[in-house]
């Protein structure tokens, strides 16, 4: 069964406030993630907001959908450093 562009929206628009959601628990908590820096990862996610809201954007032809939905006119978070760590404290006294 294919998915109707109202309901891809729809889906879309779910996973936005995902990702909004995680970019904003790494910003606060950073990753654990033991092979980049957390600025990396929250790139990462802004990079698939930044995706997300391009097509939705598209498959709306320009008008947003809902247009009463927050998430849509939440602006995109900064792009941080790619050294960026969440708590660089805590990392210091972890390695002492």
């Amino acid at each position: 069964m294919k998915l109707t562009d109202g309901q891809n929206i729809c889906q879309m628009i779910e996973e936005l406030k995902e990702e909004f959601a995680n970019w904003s628990e790494i910003r606060e908590n950073g990753t654990s993630d033991p092979f980049w820096p957390d600025g990396v990862n929250i790139n990462l996610v802004r990079n698939h907001i930044l995706f997300r809201k391009g097509e939705i954007e598209r498959l709306s032809e320009g008008q947003l959908f809902p247009p009463d939905d927050p998430i849509l006119n939440q602006p995109v978070p900064p792009e941080m450093p790619d050294e960026w760590m969440a708590k660089p404290r805590s990392l210091l006294r972890y390695r002492a």
